[in-house]
């Protein structure tokens, strides 16, 4: 089908991004979550990224049965590439993305454009994480309005329902161009990475009088079985993105610097959990030469020593016991 041009119709208020890979089995959901609510301030923008299942006839279907819904095919370059696709095609004031395996619950979009006129910059609200077995996990939210500091401080959360989410953030449209597009080289915390560069951004332009709106309504059904276009391997991703987190936060906001490496080290938890699982000796040989220094690097930078002495309670001691297992395997060798 070809692409659906909207030039012709009356500016929408928000614009809404789904970038979308071999999705069949989810994309009727999640397009039906916005169209059904049948809001006429809304463009939605789907990208098929190179699909070679029926996901790109799914949403064309959906585009001839609503104006206000445009597919635009393109061969696969993942789906950072594919969202900057939409974010260029978008004529909204607002921005939302929406992955294609998630959906909206159906007051999604009027509660978000009742803080619209507001003088607000970005509004964030809770993900609500929806299981394959069935289970639903909301965890506490709250209802607050803060500045770009704050913002960074949500997304650099270790838990909850907030933190560094691709789709749970709406944001002016105008901050997003000065912002910068998403880093398509990252295949992880990408997220994050750019949310925080926004914050940065409305800091950087805005300054006292950036205005975030965070809302305690679940809005967002986040599945936590990811495939599709999401989820790359532990043991294949390369931490650059978190280097440009912890220098961002650094530069920004010094004080909020233990954050970042709180989360560093985290990630890099993750990693080694992994690492423990591979098969692969040279995997887990290589990262035990690049997580341990790695750790001695970030932990011990913390200004606030009740952070060092949490990072250090759920990180150092997993460390511990993978160098522990390798000196048994080495000395059972010899």
């Amino acid at each position: 089908m070809a692409n659906k041009d909207l030039a012709g119709q009356s500016q929408p208020l928000l614009s809404i991004v789904v970038a979308a890979h071999n999705a069949q089995d989810t994309i009727e959901r999640c397009l039906g979550s916005v169209v059904d609510q049948h809001d006429a301030n809304v463009e939605l923008v789907v990208v098929d990224d190179g699909s070679t299942d029926d996901t790109g006839d799914l949403a064309d279907a959906c585009a001839r049965e609503h104006d206000n819904v445009r597919v635009i095919h393109q061969p696969n370059a993942g789906a950072n590439a594919a969202r900057m696709v939409g974010i260029e095609a978008c004529s909204g004031s607002w921005l939302l993305l929406l992955d294609a395996d998630d959906w909206h619950d159906p007051q999604a979009l009027s509660t978000l454009r009742a803080h619209m006129h507001e003088p607000y910059d970005v509004i964030c609200f809770p993900v609500r994480k929806v299981y394959d077995d069935g289970r639903v996990l909301e965890e506490p939210a709250r209802s607050e309005k803060t500045n770009a500091r704050g913002m960074a401080e949500l997304i650099l959360e270790p838990e909850g329902p907030y933190q560094g989410y691709m789709t749970n953030k709406c944001v002016r449209m105008e901050a997003v161009r000065q912002a910068g597009g998403l880093d398509t080289h990252y295949r992880y915390c990408e997220d994050e990475e750019w949310w925080l560069r926004v914050a940065a951004t409305l800091e950087r332009e805005r300054g006292a009088n950036t205005c975030v709106r965070i809302l305690e309504d679940f809005l967002y059904n986040y599945l936590q079985a990811k495939t599709g276009m999401r989820r790359s391997s532990l043991l294949d991703v390369d931490k650059s993105a978190r280097d440009a987190i912890v220098a961002l936060v650094e530069n920004t906001w010094p004080d909020l610097a233990y954050l970042a490496y709180e989360r560093h080290a985290l990630w890099q938890n993750r990693v080694v959990v992994a690492a423990l699982k591979a098969r692969s000796r040279s995997k887990r040989d290589v990262l035990a030469r690049v997580v341990v220094p790695a750790y001695r690097k970030e932990l011990y930078r913390h200004n606030d020593v009740r952070q060092r002495t949490k990072v250090k309670t759920a990180v150092l001691g997993v460390v511990g016991d993978f160098c522990a297992a390798r000196g048994r395997r080495h000395g059972q060798s010899r």
